[in-house]
């Protein structure tokens, strides 16, 4: 069985999504409610840089 990514479209369920996911990606300084689902599909080969 594969594990489900959240398209861009949809709404996480309160159980996928715990409440310290969200907050501002080290990578591109937006706000995200799912940030770990934001890291794996927009940034998992970037290296991180410090600005």
């Amino acid at each position: 069985m594969t594990k489900r990514t959240l398209a861009s479209y949809e709404k996480p369920l309160p159980r996928q999504v715990k409440r310290s996911t969200e907050g501002t990606c080290p990578y591109c300084h937006k706000h995200v409610q799912a940030l770990e689902l934001h890291i794996h599909d927009k940034h998992l080969r970037e290296k991180r840089v410090r600005r």
